[in-house]
């Protein structure tokens, strides 16, 4: 018989044709550890001149930036460890048993999907009324007049807490990629007008505001749903789905060239405030929002007289209605935001502000004390991601937005900014209305009935989903 060739290193780490894994991208593990190896990688690369010339801005010392972002890496997987120690993984099902799973969440996944379409769009009503901004200002920033792009962003209010609804368009798409990719089932005429204009709105908002980053915040969380809601694909699929992630970066970069383009190129090459020819100039400014936010952090850990207990850590709860008034009765005074404000604008600018990803933590509690908090953050994420490999619906939607938030964690800490403060809420509303439902009266009263005490499982409820 003739000898088969032998399998790439790449073939090799994925699965069997029709396997029933998870992909690889999906550990946290393995994200944080690219997102921060990348993105020091970056900040090695970039010399003093092009910190100086593009971004604006001093450099900080290399080996600091590489101990501080070293510590917070050990920090956070050693608690991604140890959740793995308490939480074991779960087994996996059939094809068939997948699909009665998906028909048990179904209804749930619906109405949760339809109050965030409500909430959304009255998020966005008021986002819009309160806004001065008028078509010629979009169309001077699209232009690249000095300065339009920035007069567009500040006739955007935001509310905390009312226009933070805007956030939950997610779990529409998440349900949307539900029906079509885990149920294989036709949506209706309307539920194709609502995502399209869910996704147009979301484009204007991230042109307008310059972010862009609520474009992915509409898709991660759909993807990552799906494949913990979906084991078992076709060969051709499944291979896609191991490596299609892979390409991610070159989605960013294409999505980031083109909004740039009209947000900012003309202006830069109109004034003459680069030299570099497009494609370059793009790719430097897109890797610039992450080398910088590290940059900033790095400048604030370097005051010792900065104390900001926690504000920046718990954003999203500080500047949160009803909320802040549990943990901060002055914002500005107690945490000392004028003076990190103070060092951001004497060694950043007002572009490249960004606080430094997971280095706020270390700002508000110290180097040490970060890094404690860092290690339940991990401990978290970790049992977060086991209880999603079994597939239950309020699970997978904590992780879908937990993977989101470990994405930025070089650039933005996004596990309590307003983002996830109001989707936490409302995967919490759901968790208890679903738990107080008459799903939750049967399991309770199959307890009762059963001599030990233990609901029997159904066979709807697919018991290879649990650990």
């Amino acid at each position: 018989m003739p000898r088969r060739p032998p399998r790439s290193a790449l073939r090799r780490m994925m699965p069997p044709a029709r396997g029933s894994g998870l992909p690889f991208w999906t550990d946290p593990i393995f994200v944080v550890t690219i997102i921060i190896g990348v993105s020091l990688t970056l900040f090695a690369m970039i010399g003093e001149k092009t910190f100086l010339s593009e971004y604006r801005q001093p450099r900080q010392d290399l080996e600091e930036v590489l101990s501080t972002y070293g510590l917070i890496w050990l920090a956070v997987v050693t608690g991604f460890i140890a959740g793995r120690i308490l939480v074991p993984g779960a087994t996996l099902g059939s094809p068939a048993s997948e699909l009665a799973h998906a028909a048990s969440i179904e209804p749930k996944l619906r109405i949760s999907a339809w109050a965030a379409v409500v909430m959304t769009l009255l998020g966005y009503a008021i986002y819009f009324a309160s806004s001065n901004a008028s078509p010629a200002m979009f169309l001077s920033a699209m232009q690249g007049e000095l300065k339009a792009n920035f007069a567009l962003k500040d006739s955007f209010d935001k509310i905390p807490g009312i226009t933070s609804f805007m956030n939950l368009a997610c779990w529409w798409f998440v349900y949307i990629a539900f029906r079509l990719a885990v149920q294989r089932k036709p949506i209706t005429v309307l539920e194709i007008g609502i995502t399209l204009l869910l996704f147009g709105l979301t484009l204007v908002r991230g042109f307008a505001v310059n972010e862009r980053r609520v474009i992915f915040e509409l898709f991660v969380p759909a993807a990552i749903a799906c494949v913990f809601w979906k084991r078992h694909w076709g060969p051709a699929m499944m291979r896609f789905i191991w490596i299609g992630p892979l390409l991610a970066p070159l989605a960013l970069c294409v999505v980031f060239a083109i909004t740039e383009y009209f947000r900012s190129w003309t202006n830069f090459w109109q004034f003459g405030m680069t030299e570099l020819p497009y494609i370059q100039w793009a790719l430097v400014r897109l890797a610039g929002y992450y080398v910088t936010a590290i940059n900033n952090g790095i400048a604030a850990l370097s005051d010792p007289a900065l104390h900001t207990w926690g504000t920046l850590t718990f954003s999203g709860i500080a500047k949160f209605p009803f909320l802040n008034d549990l943990f901060w009765t002055d914002y500005d005074r107690l945490t000392a935001m004028a003076d990190y404000k103070a060092i951001i604008t004497r060694l950043a600018n007002e572009e490249f502000n960004n606080p430094g990803g997971a280095s706020v933590v270390m700002i508000d509690f110290g180097k040490w004390g970060g890094a404690a908090v860092l290690f339940f953050t991990g401990f978290f994420i970790s049992i977060t991601y086991r209880m999603a490999q079994r597939g239950g619906l309020i699970s997978v939607m904590l992780y879908s937005q937990v993977f989101f938030s470990m994405l930025e964690i070089t650039r933005f800490w996004n596990f309590l900014s307003s983002f996830s403060v109001i989707n936490l809420i409302f995967i919490g509303i759901l968790a208890t209305s679903f738990a107080m439902s008459g799903d939750g009266a049967t399991r309770r009263a199959a307890r009762r009935a059963r001599p030990g005490g233990r609901a029997v499982t159904s066979a709807v409820e697919a018991p290879q989903w649990s650990a």
